[in-house]
């Protein structure tokens, strides 16, 4: 993807059927003129999305009420997996903030409605997919299982909910 930071735009360490792969999430949000926000969606569940707007709204006091979203994966590629979460609830964060992740990272993870980060199914596999492209970043659920020994190369930065991640980015913790 970017080789400079870019907001409103995150890297999914995804998997399909036993597939690994890195897929860009993209967000853009921006002011709305009308009453009626719009929320859009392209190659994500656009019911998720807004599902991921209400809980950066609940659990981080982010709202996105009279702005509209718009997000997408690039490539054309669909994603259905909880894995996703993560991502979109980043790249939205990123974009209403303009304050981009920085290059180089990776991540997953499903979001719970109380704002708790959840592990998905064959991380091993995500983070070794991460470190075979060259990825130095990964942010991840903290209890994600996997060999510690195996990713040396990773900074691997664990939270358990979505306001520590946020505030740490915030601060520029993960820079």
């Amino acid at each position: 993807p970017h080789t400079t930071p870019v907001s409103g735009s995150v890297v999914l360490a995804s998997v399909e059927g036993n597939r690994p792969f890195l897929v860009e999430i993209q967000a853009l949000i921006e002011d709305s003129v009308t009453a009626n926000p719009k929320r859009y969606a392209v190659g994500l569940d656009t019911n998720k999305l807004q599902m991921i707007l209400a809980i950066l709204n609940k659990h981080a006091n982010i709202a996105s009420f009279d702005k509209n979203v718009y997000a997408q994966t690039t490539g054309g590629i669909k994603i259905t997996e909880t894995g996703v979460d993560l991502a979109i609830a980043l790249c939205c964060y990123s974009s209403l903030l303009k304050k981009p992740l920085p290059v180089n990272t990776a991540i997953f993870g499903e979001l719970g409605l109380t704002g708790e980060l959840r592990p998905v199914p064959n991380a091993e596999a995500r983070m070794k997919e991460c470190q075979k492209l060259g990825y130095k970043k990964i942010i991840i659920p903290k209890r994600t299982a996997y060999k510690k020994e195996q990713f040396k190369d990773l900074n691997i930065y664990e939270y358990d909910k979505l306001s520590s991640l946020l505030l740490a980015i915030s601060r520029g913790e993960l820079s």
